[in-house]
């Protein structure tokens, strides 16, 4: 019997809990009634749950994942697709994402940094399978949990989740001409210096995900003129960064260190070019299609847009290959491997 650990449902929409939810449609969608999705006390049941069996814990958050799933999963290959994962339970497949806790530590708390590291320490010896988005997360945590490469199956993220989308504009004031940065204000994503740099030159720029100009800003010096260029957008819905992404100069995407970088291809996939660091895993997942800039050079960022604004054969040329680059990354397949490694254990 297979059995899908819920703990993530209910929780904001981050790259996390998109690979959780739409891998546990599609093992769902195959397994029917064979399935059994475990969620704690307090979380919704999904509007795509379908003939799957649902049990719900009487505990929440770590107690449930941790406590109560490896008793009631206990005749259950367990699939963890959605972050943590019950340290108890060995028979499981489970996803570890990427080793920014190890790598950026001082980018989270410190609680919840030296419960992941941990956590990742332990999952990596003791879980039955081992699931990463990347073969860059891959080499990543092998070398940082001290492991086999060969250990860790390879399931990228998929792309087609933003295909089908209706795009509706957010209720903002959205220039006519802007470009699009998503993520937060957390160190290893790089915001802070290229918006500022974006903002400087008068490139108009839509901040989604991170709110607020003071967590923006923070140290960093910029024109007080240069607001008058940052739109703070917060967190919007799937169809409302769609609309942005297809009305944008270009996505902007300045992270030092990702997983995957789930953000390139949702762009790639609503016909939004592509600019972003020039990091080993945006070259993995970006390949040719993106234009890249040094990621210690906001400057150059700029002037990567300034050549996309000025040249519409290069923008027709990043649109075309970003949707060729974006259909190479598709749920279904990421399913079929995790589901082929459930079945076979």
């Amino acid at each position: 019997m297979i059995g899908i650990n819920g703990k993530w449902i209910g929780h904001p929409m981050t790259g996390t809990e998109r690979y959780g939810t739409e891998v546990s449609k599609r093992v769902i969608r195959s397994l029917g009634s064979a399935a059994t999705l475990f969620i704690p006390k307090s979380a919704p049941i999904p509007a795509w749950i379908g003939d799957c069996r649902v049990v719900r814990s009487r505990l929440d958050g770590n107690a449930f994942e941790q406590i109560a799933l490896p008793w009631l999963a206990r005749n259950h290959h367990l699939i963890s697709v959605g972050g943590p994962a019950p340290l108890a339970k060995r028979n499981q497949t489970v996803t570890l994402f990427d080793a920014s806790v190890f790598r950026f530590p001082d980018t989270f708390g410190k609680a919840f940094s030296m419960w992941y590291r941990f956590m990742y320490l332990v999952l990596a010896r003791t879980a039955k399978s081992v699931v990463t988005i990347s073969e860059f997360s891959a080499i990543e945590i092998s070398d940082v949990t001290r492991t086999r490469r060969k250990h860790f199956t390879v399931a990228l993220c998929g792309s087609d989740h933003y295909r089908d989308l209706a795009p509706r504009k957010p209720d903002l004031d959205i220039p006519e001409v802007f470009v699009v940065c998503v993520g937060t204000m957390a160190l290893r994503k790089n915001l802070v210096p290229v918006s500022a740099a974006l903002a400087e030159a008068g490139v108009n720029t839509v901040i989604v995900g991170a709110s607020g100009k003071a967590k923006v800003f923070g140290k960093q010096r910029v024109h007080p003129a240069a607001s008058d260029s940052l739109i703070f957008a917060g967190r919007l819905s799937d169809e409302e960064i769609a609309w942005l992404y297809e009305h944008a100069v270009a996505l902007v995407f300045p992270s030092l260190y990702e997983g995957f970088g789930l953000p390139i291809v949702e762009a790639q996939t609503r016909r939004c070019p592509v600019v972003c660091s020039d990091e080993p895993i945006m070259h993995e997942v970006g390949g040719s299609s993106v234009l890249y800039f040094n990621s210690n050079s906001p400057s150059e960022a700029v002037a990567r847009v300034a050549e996309l604004r000025e040249s519409v054969g290069l923008r027709e040329k990043l649109i075309e290959a970003g949707v060729r680059n974006s259909a190479r990354f598709s749920w279904d397949a990421t399913t079929e491997i995790i589901l082929g490694i459930a079945r076979n254990r």
